[in-house]
């Protein structure tokens, strides 16, 4: 716990809560903004685009917490020091890994419920079961970024290339939409897209939005992925104590 304390006053001195903040704020916005127009939103609809944006915002959203989490130690090249007060890499990776992921899912959490109010509003009734299904997905998805770009974010003491990296995931996304939905579940930037409930079909003048039954079993394989791809990453920042690249 006195590491996370610590890793609150550094946050706090790099404004990280600031950005990661003003992103989840375009989110809703946008979110909401795409959808208030309507006078007759359906569950479809509203699934499809609050899963869809949230895909979107998702990878940028934590590209910009990782690196300006590890902004303090790069640009006082302060890696070394920690190292010399018994700190491994691979610690210092780990306390930053669970700090991001509790300030990701403060945010997650302001938005599960800023989306819960709209819907009401609207008069979209959506069960408990999809908020929790919701709530997981996203959860999962940005367990996923946080660990890569966590990495990323030690590995490359340029910033840019972490938060450039974010944006091309962003990309990446998109151009996964027609990539079959069981495939989407091993693709970070595309796990959203594979994860939601609903099928939508093309009409002559429209799109059509079926909602589907919750996949649970699809959540399972995220969580799985999640546990591999961080367990391996971790690995290697554990050997990062022998390489000079992390310091």
């Amino acid at each position: 716990m006195n590491k996370l304390s610590v890793e609150y006053f550094k946050a706090k001195r790099t404004y990280s809560y600031v950005g990661i903040g003003m992103i989840y704020l375009l989110l809703s916005t946008w979110l909401f903004m795409a959808l208030r127009q309507d006078a007759h939103l359906e569950a479809g609809e509203f699934i499809y685009t609050s899963f869809m944006i949230s895909g979107f915002f998702s990878p940028i959203a934590m590209s910009v917490l990782c690196s300006r989490l590890t902004s303090h130690e790069h640009a006082g090249s302060t890696f070394s020091l920690l190292k010399s007060s018994g700190l491994t890499i691979g610690q210092i990776y780990k306390w930053k890994v669970l700090y991001a992921h509790l300030i990701a899912s403060g945010m997650n959490g302001l938005f599960l419920l800023g989306c819960i109010m709209f819907s009401l509003s609207k008069g979209v009734a959506l069960s408990s079961a999809y908020w929790l299904y919701f709530w997981c997905a996203i959860e999962l998805v940005s367990g996923v970024f946080i660990v890569i770009y966590m990495s990323l974010s030690f590995y490359f003491s340029n910033q840019m290339i972490v938060l450039g990296s974010g944006l091309l995931g962003t990309f990446v996304g998109l151009m996964s939409f027609n990539i079959p939905s069981n495939m989407q579940l091993f693709i970070p930037w595309a796990m959203l897209q594979g994860l939601m409930p609903m099928q939508m079909s093309n009409l002559e003048e429209s799109f059509n939005f079926e909602v589907t039954d919750l996949n649970w079993l699809n959540i399972i394989i995220v969580a799985g992925v999640l546990v591999v791809v961080g367990g391996v990453l971790h690995q290697i920042m554990m050997k990062g104590d022998d390489n000079e690249i992390f310091i």
